[in-house]
């Protein structure tokens, strides 16, 4: 894990333990947290699963 930024056809699959429906339910949790906490990420890059620290 850590911070490696988003790229390009990455796709974001859960944030904080929960799984992303579509962009909306993504931005509605990210909105919902506060902006001093590591929110993890996990996105599918390149065809394997990698957490990100948002």
């Amino acid at each position: 894990a850590g911070f490696i930024g988003f790229k390009e056809g990455d796709i974001i699959v859960s944030v904080a333990g929960k799984n992303v429906q579509d962009i909306g339910s993504f931005v509605q949790e990210i909105e919902r947290m506060h902006e001093d906490l590591d929110v993890p990420l996990k996105v599918i890059r390149n065809g394997r699963e990698q957490t990100m620290i948002l």
